[in-house]
């Protein structure tokens, strides 16, 4: 199973869902293409999920995990970037976004050689700032269909 997952660097990523996709890498085989806007050392994955390691009950080490992950610099509102993961087949984006970028990233995703009924999108909240931008966001994620 291939996961992507945008903003990778942000603290939602680092506290919650590393350790997260940590403990569901022992069980499954997935890898992880972790999208950022900056450039980041592979060692900051090491620090977010080794202080979780102990909690989690699994036999996984950390270098085995961070094998899995691929770090990947790009725009999640842009095209190109996702052309950059082309290669995957129906992956899961897991989408940990400032609510002001979910527009933009629909619009790319849906340009992208990744739009297609084998795409699975999770949206971590907040969505929107206020009604307004939650209705338009709605909006988008409805014309995608069943994958959100």
């Amino acid at each position: 199973m291939d996961i992507v997952v945008l903003g990778f660097t942000g603290d939602i990523v680092s506290k919650k869902a590393l350790p997260a996709l940590f403990h569901l890498s022992a069980e499954k085989d997935i890898k992880i293409y972790g999208l950022s806007r900056h450039r980041r050392d592979p060692g900051f994955v090491r620090d977010a999920v080794g202080e979780h390691r102990g909690h989690c009950g699994c036999d996984l080490d950390v270098e085995e995990f961070i094998s899995r992950v691929e770090l990947v610099q790009g725009d999640a509102t842009s095209t190109r970037t996702f052309r950059k993961l082309s290669g995957l087949d129906g992956p899961l984006i897991y989408a940990a976004l400032p609510p002001s970028v979910f527009p933009g990233f629909l619009r790319a995703l849906s340009r992208s050689p990744l739009d297609g009924p084998a795409t699975k999108i999770l949206i971590e909240k907040p969505v929107g700032l206020d009604l307004k931008s939650f209705l338009g966001i709605k909006r988008e994620v409805e014309r995608l269909g069943s994958r959100c």
